[in-house]
């Protein structure tokens, strides 16, 4: 089977961080490029591929300036970014929204690589309830843009993180949504990497993402006599996530156990999900074993919808 080429562009200082938190755990085969219109910003993360964009002054002030700044800096390299994609059966792009590169580059990227025909999806940030509306608003706005290009987005929630973390420092909150991605990305690597018993394939997530909208991962582990059960609820319930896998149309469900994994153990995690996601989900299913996995399960389950 060939080798899938994925590669992932972090965009912007909060994407920038995403790419140096997953290179302390690298994906073998993966490629890895920091992009920023700030050299500073790009020189304080050791990252081998970097691409600096060139910063298009304009007039006026203010956060939907930068974001049209954003824009700009994206398209002025164009052809610098398609080279960058060239050859990628898959394209991550990562990064907070709200900011000018997350806002206006990030969905020039997005659009970039689907006119290649590439597999898009985008892993971004919304900014926390705290901060001032109009970024919010400004946030929402590229959301859409993202919809609109990217085959999948999917969007990490930061009001879930306040909740968790009340008391936790700030650059403590945000690293902990950085490793949320980072996790969330390495269940999509495995699952088209891993050689398993019943495969999972690029075909099947590009079935599962192509032209969707929202998107949802989430890993669950089981253990003893109700592990399915737990593996199952703690996978649907990734509420880290804005949007979950109710009312989303294609999902992969990836159950991994050992040899004495029983079909009705299998069949109730899928009645489970369907319960949750509702009947009209269409489901590929796939299953490894590990025996080093004694009396546990891990559920992934992949999902996106328009």
């Amino acid at each position: 089977m060939r080798q899938i080429t994925m590669k992932i562009f972090g965009i912007g200082d909060r994407g920038n961080s995403m790419i140096w938190h997953m290179l302390q755990q690298p994906l073998q085969g993966v490629e890895y490029i920091a992009v920023n219109t700030n050299q500073h910003s790009l020189k304080q993360f050791s990252v081998k591929q970097k691409l600096l964009l060139e910063q298009n002054p304009i007039k006026g002030y203010g956060t939907e300036a930068a974001t049209e700044l954003g824009k700009r800096s994206a398209r002025s390299c164009k052809e610098e970014i398609i080279a960058r994609m060239k050859g990628a059966d898959m394209v991550l792009l990562c990064g907070g929204l709200g900011s000018d590169m997350g806002s206006g580059a990030l969905p020039v990227f997005a659009q970039l690589a689907k006119q290649m025909h590439t597999l898009t999806i985008a892993f971004v940030t919304l900014p926390f309830p705290f901060e001032e509306e109009k970024r919010m608003c400004i946030a929402k706005s590229a959301l859409e843009d993202i919809y609109t290009n990217a085959d999948t987005c999917i969007t990490l929630s930061n009001q879930y993180i306040l909740q968790q973390l009340k008391n936790t420092e700030i650059a403590s909150a945000c690293s902990m949504a950085d490793r949320m991605i980072q996790q969330g990305i390495q269940a999509l690597y495995e699952l088209i990497t891993i050689p398993v018993y019943i495969n999972v394939d690029y075909a099947d997530i590009r079935t599962t993402m192509a032209e969707q909208k929202h998107g949802f991962i989430g890993v669950g582990y089981g253990r003893g006599a109700y592990k399915g059960e737990q593996a199952v609820v703690q996978a649907l319930s990734a509420c880290f996530l804005e949007h979950d896998i109710a009312g989303l149309h294609h999902a992969i469900v990836h159950i991994c156990g050992n040899s004495a994994l029983t079909l009705d153990e299998v069949q109730q995690i899928i009645n489970r999900i369907h319960d949750e996601a509702g009947e009209a989900l269409d489901i590929i299913f796939g299953m490894a074993f590990n025996e080093n996995l004694q009396d546990e399960l891990i559920v992934t389950v992949l999902a996106a919808g328009g």
